[in-house]
Formats: C-alpha cells, structure tokens, sequence
C-alpha cells in the first residue's frame, strides 16, 4: 500500500471529499442507529472527509483515523476534532484497535493480503460488530484490464497500486472469515473512464465462530 502522495494526488483527495456526499448519507445512516455512545475505526481514512463530517452526529465517543500516508493525516489533524485520534499503520501488517464498527472506503482494491486485513477486522470488532466498507469493482471480466489501462495512458491519477477483486471473490472471501452481508447497494459510473467498474456498498456484521 502506498505510504506517500504527491500534491497532485493529494489535491485530488480534497476534491472527492466534495464529490463522496452520497458515501457519507450511506455511512450516516448506520451511524444514527446507534442510541450509546461508539468507537468507530476508519481504515484508509485519507484526508479525513468522513472524520470530518463525523461532526454531525453526537454519539461518536472515539474515532481512529488511519492510513498509511503522514501527508493526508495531518489534513485530518488540522481539524482538531477532540475525539479523533490519527493512527499511521501499515494496514496489510498491523494490529487494528478494538472498536464498535470499522469503515473502509475505497480501501480494498489497494490492498494486496486481503486476508490478514479481515482477519484483523474480525479480532478487532464485538460479536455483532458492523464493518461498513465502499469499494470499486469490476463490472466484467475485462474491466480490470481496461481500467490498467486508463492508469497507463494517465487518463485517471493512481493512487497507490490496484489489486482488484471481483465482487462474488470479495463476498466469499467476508463470509469465510465470518461475516455476514446485512446491506448491499451497487451503484454504476456514469462517466466513460468509470464505465467499466461499479461501486459496491456493503454493510457486513460479524458473527460468532463455532467451535
């Protein structure tokens, strides 16, 4: 996973905080069931759109920033929001802190040892625990390599590498490693160089292991 960005890549990071609304009404939503007060992890949180719209809601106690990048955590740390705390963790190595729900957005198609990622979301999470995760996948088989292609000839900004799963591989690998899907969403790209892929919104809980 990439550790740094350029400016460039990072000015594009605080476009797509304007550009995400719709990620956030769908991460609101889960959040507003909660009645107690809740830890929240954000993995990958980049220049902190969520964490900063996390303001709106009054039962976040604790709010784990986390990424790989020091550039884009200090976007988030010159916020000064009391209850977020920034973490820089490698997260295809690192132990992940125990919290009530977990938010990946846009995180898994950089990630290369999915499995030890989950296997860490499911050690840091209670019995029940929600994992809400936004990704990029494949809307064909060709998809992969049409989009390796846009990387190629810079018709989009990479950040970071691409291993992409396809949807049906990314839903059996969270139910082998005990999670259930409860919600799911797919929206498709309307622009020409999004053709080729679809966003995913899932919401997964995390079940009990039988012995």
């Amino acid at each position: 996973m990439a550790g740094t960005y350029t400016k460039k890549e990072v000015n594009t990071l605080k476009q797509s905080v304007r550009k995400k609304s719709r990620d956030w009404i769908f991460i609101k939503r889960e959040l507003k069931h909660y009645k107690k007060p809740i830890s929240i992890a954000e993995l990958g949180c980049g220049t902190g759109a969520i964490a900063i719209l996390s303001k709106t809601l009054p039962n976040i106690k604790q709010y784990h920033a986390i990424d790989g990048s020091k550039e884009v955590l200090k976007f988030v740390e010159i916020e000064k929001i009391p209850y977020v705390k920034t973490k820089l963790l490698d997260l295809e190595t690192a132990k992940l802190p125990k919290v009530d729900i977990s938010i990946a957005k846009y995180l898994f198609h950089h990630i290369k040892n999915k499995n030890h990622l989950i296997d860490e979301l499911y050690k840091q999470l209670p019995i029940k625990g929600k994992v809400i995760i936004i990704d990029k996948f494949p809307r064909w088989k060709c998809s992969i390599l049409i989009e390796k292609l846009f990387h190629i000839l810079q018709i989009k900004i990479v950040l970071g590498e691409h291993f992409y799963s396809t949807e049906k591989e990314f839903e059996k690998l969270m139910l082998t490693k005990k999670f259930k899907i409860i919600k799911k969403q797919v929206k498709f790209g309307k622009k020409f160089k999004n053709f080729f892929m679809k966003i995913n919104y899932y919401v997964f809980i995390k079940k009990k292991k039988r012995h």
